[in-house]
């Protein structure tokens, strides 16, 4: 059964308000996006606007509308926070606005750290419990690092308060505040200028004099989460443009106010509490699934139904043919069936228990093999492999689903696949590196990092290590013992321990192996002219020495970074500093 309803959007084509588009299959919002895409824009040299939630959503929809149309060309697909931010720059100028914008969490947890740093606000009143937290108040001692955390935090929250507290934000600027986080963002507020709460106020008072910089339709497609902040500014511009909103909608029904059992439980609980009894509505709880795991979706559903102009809907049924469709159904009509009946019971949902992420991943390979056997029209494309944390599971996904690359066979097949919405900085291990090497400083040296490095190709190309290399060196700090600090000065720096305690250390370990490679072809304890015992390790045999002497270079060099990273420098020294550190540290092909 089909419920593909399409009434009314011919009329509603080329007139300037915000068309609402749900559906609970993606596939059918692609075929009304492209059928619009077909129609003329007024500017026939404009480029078409899609606005999606992620990299992954553009990939995926550029290929399904190629798909459709042959080829997909003249459009661009721009994620939501620069696409908004890019509208605020046409309509009021470039030269009134900068390219990014500087209520940023990275610049706005430099302007936190200076403004907690003046004079002024150190010696407000209302600023003790700020002051006290990185100014020692017996001894007046600063601690920057500690100022520096907290500007990073208060940054974090200025952001969100932005998007989700504006009105937090007008009450701090429009009258006089008696409290620390207001008297804080005033001093932001006076180092940055206008913040974006302004430059869109700016901005929609112009749109009806510049509207002729906006596109002529927009679409956007897929969000499930939009902040009200960024939901009243595209009402704002629907007024003088098209605007497309197609969301992913599991139900036909209004599930806006459907809650979840728990939160069900603790009305009911308030409810008695008082005495009184429980409306009807909340023995009904809807379709459990969607009330516990649809929150998102639910909050950006009730702001554009609140906001859209039109709604044309198109749901679709599959029946009730396999477990599957029975559960699809029971969302799409807002049912709570607690119980199916056997003859519904069928591998279309399947529930795999593994002990690792390693072992989950194995299954999941193999059982899309099993797939690809069984169904001779599935193709990789036709595969999406969800997950809450991609990071977790990206190592196992590249030994598992990677490891036939350089040797297929029929026992060994290769399963093509990417992995997409990863940070750049996990999905380069270099990149992650090189982050890590600025907090050197504060490093244990622990020999897992160490290693870390040395299995970098980056710098194994430098040093001229080799893989098998490598697990030489895991074999050689076992037997020396190496597990974390320098020498006895670094390890009481970071943990109290004795000055003179050099256990376990990168110095005692080393000079085990060398004392060895020098002197002995077997393990040998010697005591020193000053009494000392020593242990001597023989592990290291003619031209292992070479590879040793790459180790401890490697261990030389960062520890100078270590504390050459601890030295006040002008931005152009930083610079240099800097490119030099990567130059002597990584080689990239």
């Amino acid at each position: 059964m089909s419920l593909l309803i399409l009434e009314g959007v011919p009329e509603l084509l080329g007139l300037s308000m915000l068309n609402f588009y749900p559906g609970n299959r993606m596939e059918d919002l692609v075929t009304l996006l492209n059928k619009l895409l077909e129609i003329p824009s007024p500017n026939v040299l404009a480029e078409d606007i899609i606005v999606v939630q992620n990299q992954g959503m553009h990939h995926w929809l550029s290929l399904e509308l190629a798909s459709r149309r042959g080829v997909i060309m003249n459009t661009r697909f721009p994620l939501p926070g620069g696409f908004f931010w890019s509208l605020i720059k046409a309509v009021i100028g470039d030269e009134a606005i900068p390219e990014v914008s500087p209520y940023s969490r990275e610049i706005l947890t430099w302007a936190n750290f200076e403004v907690l740093g003046e004079r002024g606000f150190i010696n407000h009143e209302h600023c003790v419990e700020p002051r006290n937290y990185w100014i020692n108040s017996t001894t007046g001692e600063a601690d920057d690092l500690k100022r520096f955390q907290l500007a990073k935090e208060l940054a974090d929250l200025f952001e969100q308060y932005l998007i989700y507290r504006p009105d937090w934000v007008g009450a701090w600027e429009s009258s006089e505040v008696d409290e620390w986080q207001g008297l804080l963002w005033q001093g932001v507020r006076k180092k940055l200028g206008d913040h974006p709460l302004l430059l869109i106020d700016k901005a929609v008072g112009l749109l009806s004099s510049y509207k002729t910089k906006l596109p002529p339709r927009i679409f956007i497609f897929g969000l499930n989460a939009l902040a009200p902040l960024w939901m009243d500014f595209l009402k704002a511009i629907s007024a003088h443009t098209e605007v497309h909103f197609f969301m992913l909608n599991p139900s036909d029904e209004y599930w806006g106010d459907l809650k979840s059992e728990k939160k069900q439980v603790r009305e009911r609980a308030q409810w008695f509490g008082r005495g009184s009894s429980l409306s009807a509505i909340y023995d009904d709880i809807g379709n459990p699934l969607l009330a516990n795991l649809g929150q998102q979706g639910q909050e950006c559903l009730k702001l554009i139904c609140e906001r859209s102009d039109s709604e044309i809907p198109l749901f679709y049924s599959a029946g009730r043919d396999s477990l599957l469709h029975c559960v699809q159904d029971d969302i799409l009509t807002l049912k709570n069936r607690k119980e199916l009946p056997e003859s519904q019971s069928d591998d279309s949902i399947s529930i795999v228990s593994s002990h690792s992420a390693l072992r989950e991943i194995q299954v999941l390979h193999d059982w899309l093999l099993m797939q690809f056997k069984n169904d001779a029209t599935l193709t990789p494309k036709d595969v999406l492999v969800m997950s809450p944390q991609v990071e977790n599971y990206a190592p196992y996904i590249d030994s598992v689903f990677r490891r036939g690359w350089h040797h297929p066979s029929e026992l060994n097949v290769q399963l093509p696949c990417s992995i997409a919405d990863r940070k750049l900085s996990d999905a380069e291990p270099l990149i992650q590196a090189f982050i890590e090497l600025l907090t050197l400083p504060d490093s244990r040296f622990q020999v897992s990092q160490i290693l870390g490095y040395l299995r970098l190709p980056a710098v194994q190309n430098k040093y001229g290590i080799a893989n098998e290399e490598v697990d030489r060196y895991v074999r050689w700090l076992n037997a020396a013992s190496i597990h974390w600090g320098l020498d006895d000065n670094h390890k009481e720096k970071h943990s109290g321990a004795n000055k003179d305690s050099n256990r376990f250390t990168w110095k005692q370990g080393l000079d085990r192996l060398l004392m060895g490679f020098a002197y002995g072809d077997a393990e040998e304890i010697y005591t020193t002219a000053t009494g000392e015992r020593r242990l001597m390790l023989p592990w290291v045999e003619g031209d292992d020495a070479e590879q040793l002497g790459k180790l401890i270079r490697l261990i030389e060099q960062l520890s100078l970074y270590s504390i050459e990273l601890n030295k006040n420098r002008s931005p152009v020294q930083w610079h240099q500093f800097l490119l030099s550190m990567v130059e002597n540290l990584f080689e990239v092909d």
